[in-house]
């Protein structure tokens, strides 16, 4: 079958039996894109490159970030100068 015979026959489909099939397809992809980035972090591991993995930060469990006072001109202009 090939892609074009496909896409027909997803367009002859009810919009409930589409709805299910995206679903489905999401569900897929992101189990296959979690099993490459777990290899991924395993390899890591194994060659020493990284030693734990730490948790991410997400705004309900973690403390708020400090911001912190610069004196002068803005960093951004500090940055754009040393670049030239």
């Amino acid at each position: 079958m090939s892609v074009e015979d496909i896409l027909t026959a997803i367009q002859a489909l009810p919009p409930d039996e589409r709805s299910r099939l995206r679903a489905e397809l999401d569900q897929r992809l992101s189990a296959e894109q979690d099993a490459k980035a777990q290899t991924f972090r395993e390899a890591l591991l194994a060659s020493g490159l990284v030693t734990k993995f730490k948790a991410p930060r997400t705004g309900k469990t973690s403390r708020p970030r400090r911001l912190i006072e610069v004196k002068g001109k803005p960093l951004s202009e500090t940055i754009i100068e040393e670049r030239r």
